[in-house]
């Protein structure tokens, strides 16, 4: 405690030194603003006040920001005005007011474009791009980033490229293609390195950590944490990298179980988040404590932080949503509903487990006290019943040693379920989030430009909006059949099902996905097959496995084979798609287990479809199995009963 007590005090007085050496510099840009009457000198110094207190304090950032952009209207340096609403912008998204963020940043990249300022409208381009990360759409963050790229080839700045290229890493870190992630990131790295960019440096090594992570490297991702620490902690220039850092390191060792070295990271970030009020981070770090007090099983200090938590987050999005997104009030209301509801569930959840602990800890000592006074009285009145004693107390012993292991297989089942839960509302919150973001982009996207563009484009853009529509009705199928299979809700009706129907029919309906891709789907069904099953429950195997075959393949093929033996009939689904590796292998069919593989034209999946799958094969009295190589393709194989009939 008093190690925690000492670091955290040397975090709060180099920041109170860093800070004062910020103030000093703001002084003198006082004086300086003071004395001029030039509305243009006074812009540009407005700006670099807001600049400096971004990542210090952006509710004065802001303040210096707004009056700058007022007074800009009378300023002869368009420069100066383009740089007032990105600077502004910046420190919006620093408070995690996204809407307002976009609006400046939109506003910059028009006057820049407009005035031939190039440059200037890359810098716009990369900050849009930065606040799609940051609201987990990267494939409009991937658009405006290639924009920018495109647009620094006219001005060849190497600081510029540095930002452009650690963007693209964050983005290709988070879509899990590590290959392009890797080679952007370095590419940052060296090019700040030649700059001898220092405080920048330690951006793009806090990213490179980030990326390591994903591929499990977490001794090198460390590393590279650390390092960018030291640089930070020279410069003192910017709090959110640094709070940031420290919850990356806390993360590191919640996944590694070291709970108290990672309470002590997530500690320093929330101290240091709550000081420049970005909320962005105290969100990150209140819900990292949660967890690690809920492991600990400290569950006061875990509500009280998953409360925090909850009510920043809603603090960020929910000031956006009534403030630019009208039509989405209703949604917006139902999803803090159901987090006030999450956190009450949370509260009894944790109360009931405290009320049963303790009745366990009564119980437990009142036996123990029992068995004792037993013990005592016995030899106390006659040796003779020594053994009988003896006896007695191995018989207890045995008794609690049961019950201790019926307590631990309760505990394992319930962090089952934990896990499952979590990782269906992982699902809800995020994977069937991510589409809807993407079709409400598109269509804002043209509802306000319609007028501009050509009708290929406005097919395309509506081609874009049934396809996520789809991918998003599927898996909300797929989530409320799983759901009613979990509760023995649905219906389990077998009957004799003509397999060969079936699977025509489902190829028929995955055709046009198929052609899309260049992916030959064949029926090597060459005779009839029927199987007593549910219809549904296989029609929905079916359409499942060989959807997944298409989102791995392109350019190649989809088989689906069939053969029998006396009792079950065993169904192939073959591709020559990219494979699964070893280590997702054993991931699939859990649900308490995250795998997210992007298709080969940038799709995501939640793995929902095949456990969904598994369930009904199981609940058929079958059984289903997968064999995969890397870059060759995999085959899924399932068996259902034979009908009767078709048996003798």
């Amino acid at each position: 405690m008093l190690r925690k007590i000492t670091v955290i005090a040397l975090f709060s007085i180099m920041y109170t030194f860093a800070f004062a050496q910020l103030e000093k510099q703001a002084d003198s840009i006082y004086n300086l603003l003071n004395k001029t009457k030039d509305t243009t000198q006074k812009v540009a110094l407005l700006n670099d006040l807001c600049w400096k207190y971004r990542n210090f304090d952006p509710d004065t950032a802001v303040y210096f920001g707004e009056l700058s952009i007022k007074l800009s209207k009378g300023s002869k340096e368009v420069k100066d005005i383009i740089n007032a609403y990105g600077y502004t912008g910046v420190a919006y998204r620093n408070k995690g007011i996204y809407s307002k963020s976009l609006e400046l940043y939109y506003k910059g990249a028009e006057l820049a474009e407009k005035n031939k300022e190039y440059q200037l409208l890359s810098y716009a381009y990369v900050n849009i791009a930065n606040v799609h990360i940051y609201r987990n759409d990267f494939q409009n963050a991937l658009i405006f980033l290639n924009k920018a790229n495109r647009n620094s080839i006219l001005v060849n700045d190497d600081l510029q490229k540095s930002y452009i290229y650690v963007n693209l890493g964050r983005v290709y870190t988070e879509l899990r293609n590590n290959e392009k992630a890797h080679y952007y990131i370095d590419r940052s790295i060296k090019l700040r390195q030649k700059l001898n960019d220092i405080e920048r440096i330690a951006v793009s090594y806090k990213y490179k950590g980030d990326l390591l992570v994903t591929e499990d490297k977490k001794n090198d991702a460390l590393y590279y944490y650390h390092e960018a620490l030291k640089i930070t902690e020279k410069t003192n220039e910017d709090k959110d990298l640094i709070a940031d850092i420290l919850h990356k390191i806390s993360s590191i060792y919640i996944s590694d179980g070291n709970y108290y070295e990672a309470e002590r990271y997530a500690l320093k970030s929330l101290s240091i988040s709550n000081e420049i009020g970005a909320k962005y981070r105290v969100k990150d770090a209140n819900y990292a404590l949660a967890y690690i007090y809920s492991v600990l099983r400290l569950y006061k200090k875990a509500y009280s932080h998953y409360v925090a938590y909850s009510d920043t987050k809603d603090s960020i999005f929910s000031k956006e949503s009534n403030r630019r997104i009208t039509n989405l009030q209703t949604d917006f209301a139902i999803e803090k509903q159901q987090k006030e509801n999450e956190i009450l569930r949370t509260k009894q959840a944790i109360d009931r487990e405290i009320i049963k602990k303790r009745e366990l800890m009564i119980f437990s000592v009142s036996m123990g006290l029992f068995l004792m006074l037993v013990i005592v009285f016995i030899l106390h009145n006659s040796n003779k019943q020594k053994k009988t004693a003896n006896s007695i107390l191995l018989q207890k012993n045995a008794e609690i040693s049961e019950q201790k292991e019926k307590i631990e297989e309760i505990a394992r089942e319930l962090e089952k379920v934990n896990k499952t839960k979590d990782r269906f509302f992982s699902i809800i919150a995020h994977d069937l989030k991510n589409p809807f973001n993407t079709i409400i982009g598109f269509s804002s996207l043209l509802k306000s430009n319609i007028e501009y563009f050509d009708k290929e484009k406005i097919v395309q853009i509506a081609a874009t909006i049934n396809d996520t529509s789809n991918r998003a009705y599927n898996l909300l199928e797929n989530l409320l059949d799983w759901s009613r299979s979990q509760t023995n809700s649905i219906n389990f009706d077998p009957e004799r099902v003509h397999l060969n129907l079936l699977v025509m029919d489902t190829i028929n309906l995955l055709k046009g996905q198929a052609e899309k891709k260049n992916v030959e789907l064949e029926n090597k069904l060459k005779q009839d097959f029927f199987v007593f099953a549910d219809f549904n429950m296989v029609n929905t195997v079916l359409r499942n496995l060989i959807s997944n075959a298409l989102k791995f393949t392109e350019n190649g093929s989809v088989s689906v084979d069939c053969e029998q033996n006396e009792t079950f009939c065993k169904i192939s689904i073959t591709d020559t798609g990219i494979g699964i590796s070893p280590d997702s292998l054993q991931k699939l069919f859990r649900i308490d287990k995250t795998i997210s593989t992007t298709g080969t034209k940038g799709e995501i999946g939640t793995g929902i479809g095949l456990i969904l799958s598994k369930e009904f094969v199981l609940r058929n009295k079958g059984t289903i199995s997968v064999e995969s190589q890397v870059k060759k393709g995999s085959k899924f194989t399932f068996t259902l009963p034979l009908f009767a009939e078709q048996k003798q």
